[in-house]
């Protein structure tokens, strides 16, 4: 049967059944699909196979067939993406208690606690120099003048967070 014959309605039932069941289940696979793969391309096309499939169903077999379909797709498609989003996509952690770290953040906590001098004007970030090296570094409270003496107090993202001291401290 050419393409033509079946848009057309020019085919036998049992063909009309073939046709409605490989694009529903092709919609709901595409939809699926979407899940791994996200774009709206997958999804988009596994929702518009969905309709055809309804469509045809309604046309060329009963209505009561496009009814169970279209109840079956407004329930199947939202209990697939819910299971895909709890299954795969939300239950990934990026915690530093799994390994996960920021960039350039491994080994800058030895640096808490330890005096360096502002290597460039905090405003609030900038650069500081702390055992002769250099680091990204964020004043925690106002400007802090190249030159000035300051203390790393904790470590956030890639960069030191640091206070001025004053020069008798």
């Amino acid at each position: 049967m050419t393409p033509e014959a079946a848009l057309m309605g020019l085919y036998t039932p049992s063909e009309a059944m073939a046709w409605v069941t490989f694009l529903y289940a092709a919609g709901f696979a595409l939809v699926f699909l979407e899940i791994f793969i996200p774009g709206w391309i997958a999804g988009t096309a596994g929702v518009l196979s969905l309709f055809l499939a309804v469509y045809l169903a309604w046309r060329d077999l009963s209505a009561v067939a496009a009814v169970f379909l279209a109840a079956g797709g407004a329930v199947g498609i939202p209990l697939i993406l819910r299971w895909g989003m709890n299954r795969v996509a939300l239950k990934r952690s990026l915690s530093a208690s799994e390994g996960y770290l920021p960039p350039g953040r491994e080994g800058l906590e030895m640096f808490v606690g330890k005096k360096g001098v502002a290597a460039t004007v905090l405003r609030p970030s900038g650069a500081v120099e702390v055992e002769g090296k250099r680091f990204d570094a964020r004043s925690e409270r106002g400007v802090v003048e190249k030159g000035n003496s300051v203390e790393v107090v904790r470590v956030e993202a890639s960069e030191l967070v640091v206070k001025r001291v004053e020069r008798g401290n």
